[in-house]
């Protein structure tokens, strides 16, 4: 593997304690998409025709109070047959404060967006975290953890629009090795899903056995999750989780929050050995 290298592009571009980002591509130009917890807005990064280019900021802040505070996670997805863009946000630190929202773009990135705060609908969030949208045959699903002890497995419910309000259900802790989670990142390898989750109190990573359909997990359906551990000892309060595949093994890359550092984590499959490398 080739030596990761970094560059630092200052701290000129407004974000005051950017919390999460999400980077995708429209036509020929990528975008990334910041969310901020010190003062609570939301930006999004242009970066024009390459990732090398130093991104201009549009800092759209809190949309009039209507972006909601503590904000978690993001998650950008594009619906194909509509070609709408939105980027939906989860944020909260207890039950009681809890929310989720959406911005809508429309068929372009660079409109003006507008948003919609759905609250914390049935009352299941609790410092909600990793958010994760698919669509399944003709509905959507969403799914993200938790961040309470014995972290929950939420389901989030579209049905066939994006824009309606979702329907959220608690699929619970499973075999409960789900400990504070800090994030989750979503695979499908072979036919079948699969929701790797690092815990922040542990240090360790978690895999959950999903299966072939979103669509199937209930509460009464819950997917098994496996306790995967800390791997070489290279986890250090880890706050977030990205996986690729690269051509016959998978690679997670996370940050560790105490010691801020990033660490790649190669499997040759889902269910490992893994082997984990320190970049600093």
């Amino acid at each position: 593997f080739n030596e990761a290298t970094g560059e630092n592009m200052g701290n000129t571009f407004g974000l005051n304690g950017p919390i999460d980002i999400d980077i995708v591509k429209e036509g020929d130009n990528y975008y990334g998409f910041v969310i901020t917890s010190a003062i609570n807005e939301f930006a999004k990064l242009d970066f024009g025709t390459s990732l090398s280019n130093v991104p201009k900021v549009h800092n759209y802040g809190n949309f009039d109070n209507s972006l909601p505070a503590n904000c978690n996670s993001l998650y950008v997805v594009k619906d194909e047959d509509k070609g709408n863009w939105h980027v939906f946000i989860t944020a909260g630190t207890t039950q009681a404060n809890s929310e989720m929202a959406r911005v809508d773009f429309g068929t372009s990135l660079d409109n003006t967006p507008n948003i919609v705060n759905f609250g914390n609908v049935g009352g299941v969030l609790n410092a909600p975290k990793g958010l994760f949208i698919a669509k399944e045959g003709n509905k959507w699903y969403g799914f993200l953890m938790n961040s309470e002890t014995l972290g929950k497995l939420i389901k989030v419910e579209f049905d066939t629009n994006l824009s309606l309000t979702p329907v959220n259900v608690n699929i619970g802790s499973m075999n409960g090795f789900t400990n504070a989670p800090a994030d989750m990142e979503a695979i499908y390898d072979n036919g079948k899903w699969y929701f790797f989750v690092v815990n922040s109190v542990n240090s360790a990573i978690i895999r959950v056995d999903v299966g072939p359909s979103l669509a199937a997990i209930t509460p009464s359906t819950a997917p098994p999750d496996y306790f995967m551990g800390n791997p070489n000892d290279r986890l250090n309060v880890p706050d977030a989780i990205v996986m690729i595949r690269d051509c016959d093994s998978l690679h997670a890359f996370i940050t560790n929050k105490a010691s801020h550092e990033i660490v790649r984590v190669d499997m040759p499959g889902v269910t490992g050995p893994l082997t984990a490398t320190n970049f600093g």
